[in-house]
């Protein structure tokens, strides 16, 4: 059995779209789903994955830290707990992000035919930058050398190897130093630092490729976190709109982010060849095709 991995950071909102996204996915009865909450992390949060993945039947594991771990941290720790369950790779879907129906059946299809048959794959991520005006197919992926951690697949063998030896205390505590002198030419030297950003520089030095869609698998949702604040102080009209926002039921804010991401994938519709349509629409499955 293999592992998706729910790093779950206080939105409770998030979480319930994200996590009922996933659970319409066939063969999610095949994984177990580990959810890494940070330290104090709100009840609701339990509540809400317990009731969800209760309904199901599935297999299921909560882990709580005892201490703040913090985004890196967080995930390479889980990591570690969750490929100790794995025989094979694990999921990562951290709670602000949706998956489409196919989600699931892309990375193990990607993993088996793909992964599986070269050496020069470091993992698979549903998750793809938009690039307007570019003619995409549904069935094809391409190979990037820039690793994606929204909705990615990451393999066993591929963790143990190149991310494993870099899960440790001097990382952890001073991010920034230990990235810049582990790839000392990078060309963003001194900025992504945090967990996906070491695995870049790792990617890079390695000379290995991602392997990410033509037509995205999932979608970004989390419209407000770290480095998109509720509210400025510098703007005193934000923190009122926090206010209010904060004190809206669960299914208002559920509401609310939903009506965020149909407006914008509504615009979307409107621009050349976007295809964020795949997380809202039924399509039919067919084999895919990795383009050089």
């Amino acid at each position: 059995m293999n592992v998706v991995m729910i790093p779950t950071y206080d939105r409770p909102e998030f979480l319930f779209i994200s996590l009922s996204s996933l659970l319409e996915n066939k063969g999610i009865e095949d994984y177990k789903l580990l959810f890494i909450f940070e330290h104090r992390a709100r009840k609701e949060c339990k509540e809400i994955a317990s009731k969800l993945v209760a309904k199901r039947g599935l297999d299921y594991e909560f882990i709580e830290w005892k201490s703040f771990y913090g985004l890196s941290k967080g995930i390479l720790e889980g990591l570690k707990i969750a490929f100790r369950m794995a025989d094979e790779y694990v999921i990562v879907i951290e709670e602000d992000v949706r998956t489409s129906r196919d989600f699931l059946k892309f990375g193990d299809y990607c993993y088996r035919n793909f992964y599986l048959n070269r050496k020069d794959i470091a993992t698979v991520s549903g998750f793809v930058s938009v690039e307007h005006g570019v003619k995409r197919s549904i069935t094809r992926v391409r190979k990037r050398m820039w690793y994606s951690p929204y909705g990615v697949l990451i393999p066993k063998s591929f963790f143990y190897k190149y991310i494993y030896p870099h899960c440790t205390e001097k990382y952890y505590s001073d991010p920034s130093r230990y990235c810049d002198s582990y790839y000392e030419t990078w060309i963003y030297r001194g900025k992504y630092t945090e967990q996906a950003g070491l695995i870049n520089r790792v990617i890079h030095k390695n000379a290995l490729y991602c392997l990410v869609p033509e037509v995205p698998r999932c979608q970004h949702i989390g419209w407000y976190g770290k480095n998109r604040r509720l509210y400025r102080l510098s703007r005193p009209r934000t923190i009122l709109k926090a206010l209010r926002y904060s004190l809206l039921p669960l299914d208002k804010k559920v509401e609310f982010t939903m009506k965020i991401l149909r407006d914008m994938n509504l615009l979307r519709r409107y621009l050349p060849n976007d295809p964020i349509y795949i997380l809202e629409e039924d399509h039919q499955w067919t084999d895919l095709e990795l383009v050089e």
